[in-house]
């Protein structure tokens, strides 16, 4: 009992001294570089939580993340540069527009399992990155899409590294907070029933079918999220932004963060994955 209680309290230290040196980072280091290395970070961890919520808890391997990151980043990007939306409305339709598109493929991907799950959600990659680069007149192509306004809310403009990273971060904490009471609630135990057998979770009352579809929809929910977030910072986009590379990087990013760990494996994976090539670079230099 003593150690568990130990154990839960040094958890709780952990995450409040992780949580503090995000807050003051901006204060502590004000590189514009390392604030866009950070803010990379956060939202590559977004899309790694969701699917290592996906992969590593329900047990559903999905090539097809940076499709929702995509939709989420050109639904954002189309309305605020065609029909000068505002942010918050672009955001909201960003979100909803890559829920959908998961839960579409998802009617039909859930019915397959393994190697086969992973197979069709690979076509669903290639055909949205053929649909960006064919589709000239809205998605501008292989040239990119260019001039995506900074987010307002109201008078206020995140038009900075900072205010951006102060945006992104608490969505980031929020999603971790949200992801980790998923987890470790009914909805996680049920999705861990899922995993290790699907037959058998009927007897505990949990439909397989119904809890894949809601944990495919959820990692579409932070890709759309996450997605419509890069739109905005980057204020251009293009298809090898959410290639299957990126795809692939954010499965290796779960895999190195640790699989089955919920949302902490996931971020820890994209900050590791995402500092690595400096790390590197900087040591050829050296």
């Amino acid at each position: 009992m003593g150690s568990s209680i130990n154990e839960a309290r040094t958890k709780q230290i952990l995450v409040l001294v992780g949580v503090a040196l995000l807050l003051f980072f901006p204060i502590l280091d004000s590189n514009r570089y390392h604030l866009n290395l950070t803010i990379l970070i956060a939202l590559y961890a977004i899309n790694a939580m969701a699917l290592n919520i996906l992969l590593g808890v329900a047990g559903q391997i999905s090539l097809c993340q940076s499709v929702f990151y995509g939709m989420g980043a050109y639904v954002s990007g189309i309305l605020n540069v065609h029909l000068r939306l505002d942010f918050l409305f672009c955001f909201a339709a960003a979100i909803v527009a890559a829920g959908l598109l998961a839960f579409l493929i998802g009617l039909t991907a859930i019915r397959f399992k393994g190697h086969y799950l992973a197979m069709v959600t690979l076509v669903i990659v290639v055909i949205f990155i053929e649909i960006v680069r064919e589709w000239y007149g809205l998605t501008g192509g292989p040239d990119g899409f260019p001039g995506i306004g900074k987010p307002r809310i109201g008078p206020f403009v995140f038009d900075t590294e900072i205010r951006y990273y102060y945006l992104v971060y608490s969505l980031t904490l929020i999603l971790i907070f949200f992801g980790h009471n998923l987890v470790q609630g009914r909805t996680g135990r049920a999705l861990t029933a899922v995993r290790q057998d699907e037959t058998l979770s009927y007897t505990f009352g949990v439909n397989p079918t119904a809890y894949k579809l809601k944990v495919f929809v959820l990692s579409g929910l932070f890709g759309g999220l996450s997605g419509s977030l890069y739109a905005h910072y980057s204020s251009f986009i293009g298809s090898e932004d959410f290639s299957l590379h990126v795809s692939i990087t954010m499965l290796c990013m779960i895999v190195i963060g640790g699989l089955r760990t919920g949302v902490w494996g996931g971020f820890l994976g994209a900050a590791l994955l995402t500092l690595l090539p400096e790390w590197l670079g900087a040591l050829i230099k050296w």
